[in-house]
């Protein structure tokens, strides 16, 4: 395909997640720092942003930065019911989601560039480790665990599973980044709107070395953004599939 779409009418996408992880000094609590500085700040902006402790938060630091699957853990969470966003922190860690319906690549990028500012400015975090950018979809083109729609074919020996259920992950590399594609069909989605069954299509991309600085991750964001975009619409979806999702161009 040799132009990706800007918009889809009929998009599937559920969630837009952005994390990076940072350098952590094992003397500074970053976990319980910087919810306070984010909550202070984005608030001017969102008046109904509410700042909520997770049980995470209760785990001994010492435990969890010696832990290898507790160290990336969020501690707390700032939400509102009427913002589109979602911020999450951790002692390594920083999320930014944007649940159904997704801004828009442009608002998105801005409110990544907002977070980058302020951890600079809050004299806390080192250089940042590694980020990703995170599509999660839920097709229901065809009745879940059919996968028709998608360019995945699995098979064992001569058996055809394309209407079994299935959960899958691989790893897609590329010279500058990495693709890690989970599907998961049938599978269920929590939504404003209610429970959603379908195929879920979670397309996560990273740089395929580590940022140097947050000038640096900031010249990365738009290459993982357009690398994400290619695989899903030339790769992962047919081309029956996309146009029933009603492409703009």
């Amino acid at each position: 395909m040799e132009k990706l779409p800007k918009r889809l009418k009929s998009a599937p996408l559920v969630e837009v997640i952005w994390q990076v992880k940072f350098e952590n000094s094992e003397s500074i609590a970053l976990g319980d720092l910087l919810p306070g500085i984010l909550y202070s700040e984005l608030r001017k902006e969102h008046k109904d942003l509410k700042l909520w402790r997770l049980p995470t938060a209760d785990i001994p630091p010492q435990v969890a930065q010696n832990t290898r699957h507790l160290r990336d853990m969020v501690k707390f969470r700032l939400e509102g019911s009427g913002i589109p966003f979602l911020f999450q922190v951790g002692d390594n860690t920083l999320t930014l989601n944007c649940r159904k319906p997704y801004v828009g690549w442009k608002k998105f990028r801005e409110k990544i560039l907002q977070l980058i500012e302020l951890l600079e400015k809050s004299g806390l975090v080192q250089n940042p480790a590694q980020h990703s950018l995170r599509y999660i979809d839920l097709l229901q083109i065809n009745p879940a665990p059919d996968l028709s729609s998608l360019q995945i074919k699995v098979h064992v020996g001569q058996l055809d599973t394309s209407f079994r259920p299935l959960q899958m992950r691989i790893e897609l590399p590329e010279p500058d980044c990495l693709h890690v594609i989970q599907v998961a069909t049938p599978a269920n989605a929590q939504l404003p709107e209610g429970t959603i069954s379908g195929s879920v299509v979670d397309l996560e991309t990273m740089p395929g070395s580590p940022p140097t600085s947050w000038s640096n991750l900031i010249d990365q964001l738009d290459l993982i953004h357009e690398r994400s975009l290619s695989l899903f619409f030339n790769h992962i979806l047919t081309r029956e599939t996309l146009a029933k999702l009603e492409p703009e161009f």
